[in-house]
């Protein structure tokens, strides 16, 4: 819920967003399938959509694959359709206890034209791109709330809030804080990376590592301001990530991760060529 008019505490439906989901598991010889469908009602941003999707994964030999497909389709009050989708794949490798790389795609579709009545840009119902098993890490730059350049927000991973060309409707529904754009520009992502365990070396010490390759999937809607006759370029950049943990006793772990952002064309088309950086020293507890 976002966006509350009035008393937060009166039961005002224009404040309301409604989810309801279905899920379905069922094992197939390695792998686990599951189906699912969720339906958002979301009177806040007078949007409904319907989200059909399925995904799996399993574990044969040390080769891990896994994959997720998602459709949504809906629409405005208003009248604006909305039809977009989203897909991951990834595949790893568990080759040692030190060393078990992977590989993995995530895309979600861009809109192409902010001005007509079709809203494809992706918006999920949430994006927590900073918590799923295979790309996630909690404390990677992509997650750390870059909404005022690339557009993803903090744990997000998408686009979703990518500052359009001036003028242009953003059709807000959905997303983090009930905040994304369904003219975003949606993103292709191909993402390599390693994990493992250093315990042979430095006692209680693991790591993962991981580089983004990010493009824009569609670039109409966005402001070239440093040439403003041409459209946005498609790549946007490049993060580099490296997380180190040690375990102090089986409840608490202190980390420490560092991460790059370096602006490609299409970031530098619209804000420059600077890269931003974070450090961060984290402290979990488990239970």
């Amino acid at each position: 819920m976002s966006g509350i008019t009035g008393d937060p505490f009166d039961s005002d439906e224009i404040n309301d967003w409604r989810v309801y989901s279905l899920k379905l598991n069922q094992k197939i010889g390695a792998f686990e399938l599951s189906p699912f469908y969720a339906y958002s009602d979301n009177d806040n941003r007078e949007t409904t959509v319907h989200y059909y999707g399925v995904e799996a994964y399993g574990k044969v030999g040390i080769v891990k694959p896994s994959f997720e497909i998602v459709l949504a389709d809906g629409d405005f009050d208003s009248g604006k359709d909305i039809s977009s989708m989203a897909a991951f794949a990834g595949l790893e490798l568990e080759l040692s206890k030190v060393f078990n790389p992977y590989v993995a795609l995530r895309y979600t579709q861009g809109d192409d034209d902010a001005s007509d009545n079709d809203v494809e840009g992706w918006v999920g119902i949430t994006d927590i791109g900073r918590f799923t098993p295979l790309m996630g890490m909690d404390g990677g730059i992509l997650s750390e709330d870059i909404g005022q350049s690339y557009g993803a927000t903090l744990y997000s991973y998408a686009p979703e809030r990518s500052p359009l060309r001036a003028g242009l409707p953003t059709d807000n529904y959905g997303g983090i804080s009930n905040g994304g754009r369904g003219n975003n520009p949606g993103q292709r992502i191909v993402a390599v990376g390693a994990r493992g365990d250093l315990s042979d070396f430095v006692d209680k010490l693991s790591y993962k590592t991981q580089v983004f390759f990010i493009w824009y999937d569609e670039t109409d809607n966005l402001n070239n301001k440093k040439n403003p006759a041409k459209k946005v370029d498609d790549y946007a950049g490049t993060t580099f990530d490296l997380q180190l943990s040690y375990a102090l006793d089986e409840h608490f772990t202190i980390g420490y991760i560092f991460g790059i952002f370096q602006p490609g064309s299409g970031i530098e088309d619209q804000f420059g060529d600077d890269p931003a950086l974070t450090n961060c020293v984290s402290l979990a507890w488990t239970y």
